[in-house]
């Protein structure tokens, strides 16, 4: 063991321009994983820059969850959860972020980060179908990260938009048209720095 610990902070850059969207799924099909992630990047009508949607396995360890983090500035995931447990292809990315959680309780690894969580999944396991949708949420804010929209929660209400059965295409409309409205006042706070 090494007598210290790395210690990760995201400063706020102005460079950084790229959205990040993870995505876990339960579905069978390897074409079928990241299909609710490709549909909320269509929603994206002014073309921000995003990278292409990756499966949250892609971060084998919390470090190399915070050092991806760190060279975006909004991260949006989308997933679901069965029995409380995340769908195999979010395991890395969830178990990475509970450890990084527990090994900064102190330090806000993720401050300049700004986040949205979207959680999908079917109402026949109500009591834990939005489990890992809202441990992600909690754990991001926990390390300081800051929500950009309240979290989504398939056919649940939300009240932001007065839906009484909330869908991905209806959140994702409204999160890129905030994503959108970030984007302007950052360009106005560069013209007004000139």
């Amino acid at each position: 063991m090494f007598p210290f610990r790395r210690t990760f902070t995201i400063q706020p850059n102005p460079s950084k321009r790229y959205i990040d969207i993870v995505y876990g799924s339960f579905m069978k099909a390897p074409q079928a994983h990241g299909l609710e992630a490709e549909a909320l990047t269509s929603l994206n009508k002014s073309r921000l820059r995003c990278n292409p949607p990756r499966s949250g396995n892609e971060f084998m360890t919390s470090e190399d969850l915070l050092i991806a983090l760190q060279d975006t500035s909004k991260l949006i995931v989308v997933t679901s959860s069965r029995n409380g447990l995340p769908p195999p292809n979010m395991l890395n990315f969830v178990e990475g972020l509970i450890k990084a959680a527990d090994e900064n309780i102190e330090r806000k690894p993720l401050t300049g980060l700004h986040h949205a969580v979207f959680g999908n999944g079917n109402a026949k396991w109500f009591k834990t179908y939005m489990s890992i949708p809202r441990l992600i949420d909690a754990k991001l804010t926990e390390l300081g990260s800051k929500r950009i929209i309240p979290r989504g929660e398939y056919f649940e209400s939300y009240k932001n938009l007065n839906l009484d059965h909330l869908k991905l295409s209806d959140w994702g409309t409204y999160l890129w048209d905030e994503l959108d409205k970030m984007e302007g006042e950052r360009e106005r706070e560069r013209e007004r720095e000139w």
